[in-house]
């Protein structure tokens, strides 16, 4: 001891040491261990309380189940006229990008075989009344694929008409 300071004290500078230099005690894992036990108690209220609090049906369904999704109701009398909900016009033609040229409409769609190389990269439908369409199987719109690919699939392809001059 040195002018009435232990050695220990003038070795840290007179400061106090922090809790991550010292030994832990009992007293000090406790209170960690509280401090954790109530966060995952506060994650888990984060994750169960909007799954509480979700509107329920006092109903079941067909399958037995209370949950129901969400319907939005449709004010609007249009929304239930057949002529106005959508055709399913060809099977497999997703995505399809839209063209009008002398009467006749084209559809460009998603490449409907994936991962194959030998399959056709972009199809083409026409129509010249926006109900019936017809899709050309041997016609492909891409038949080689640009030097700017890198992979043989294609989704959603657009289309633009050039005026010639």
């Amino acid at each position: 001891m040195l002018e009435g300071k232990p050695l220990a004290d003038l070795e840290s500078g007179g400061k106090k040491k922090s809790i991550f230099s010292r030994p832990w005690t009992r007293r000090d894992i406790t209170i960690l261990g509280a401090l954790g036990a109530l966060g995952l108690a506060l994650i888990a209220l984060v994750i169960a309380l909007p799954i509480v609090f979700t509107k329920r049906s006092d109903r079941k369904d067909g399958d037995g189940n209370y949950w129901t999704p969400y319907t939005p109701k449709h004010d609007d009398p249009s929304y239930h006229i057949e002529e106005n909900k959508p055709i399913w016009a060809i099977h497999d033609f997703p995505d399809p990008g839209l063209l009008e040229y002398n009467g006749t409409w084209y559809a460009f769609g998603t490449n409907p075989h994936k991962d194959n190389p030998n399959s056709i990269h972009i199809p083409v439908a026409t129509s010249t009344n926006f109900v019936n369409w017809t899709l050309h199987k041997d016609y492909d719109a891409m038949p080689t694929i640009g030097h700017w690919e890198r992979k043989v699939n294609h989704w959603a392809p657009d289309v633009i008409r050039r005026v010639s001059e």
